[in-house]
């Protein structure tokens, strides 16, 4: 499926980029209307999964306008950051990679000096010891761990996290 959308955004980025950002931030908000002590356990928790997986697929090539759904595109990040199975946080810091490849590579808007701290930013995030702030410092390559098929769930009843969570030290902020 996740194909299917990258192949519909080469025919036309924005509509596909706004669809697929647009859908996720609603069922984000959608998990307010009932609480649970982690974003996992929530019911919702398996569409917000499926479409930060489709960010990820799309922002290859800049098939997620980047510059146009910035703001929504790292809010997302900040959500989602470090939490779920290790398939999906490797996910997710792939997707900031890939974001900020896209905004080191787009003509507009222009970012003058910003530019070459956007390519310092984008090398330090692809350094192992940024690993440890997406969760994801046990893994060898982020780029392979992203895209290994992860069968392991939440199991909602009791609130236990999947083994391969790994804690967050606060020193890590």
């Amino acid at each position: 499926m996740a194909d299917t959308a990258v192949a519909l955004a080469s025919a036309n980025v924005q509509l596909v980029a706004l669809k697929v950002i647009s859908r996720l931030c609603r069922v984000i908000e959608k998990t307010c209307a009932s609480p649970t002590p982690t974003l996992e356990q929530h019911l919702m928790w398996d569409d917000i999964a499926i479409l930060a997986r489709y960010l990820l697929m799309l922002s290859f090539n800049n098939s997620l306008d980047v510059a146009s759904h910035l703001p929504y595109l790292f809010h997302i990040v900040t959500l989602l950051v470090h939490t779920g199975p290790v398939s999906l946080r490797a996910s997710i810091h792939g997707l900031v990679i890939n974001l900020i490849h896209s905004l080191c590579t787009c003509t507009k808007p222009s970012f003058g000096e910003t530019q070459r701290i956007l390519r310092l930013s984008l090398d330090e995030f692809s350094l192992p010891k940024f690993y440890l702030l997406f969760g994801i410092s046990k893994v060898k390559s982020a780029a392979v761990t992203a895209f290994r098929s992860n069968c392991r769930h939440v199991d909602r009843t009791f609130g236990n996290l999947t083994a391969d969570n790994e804690p967050m030290p606060l020193a890590s902020f």
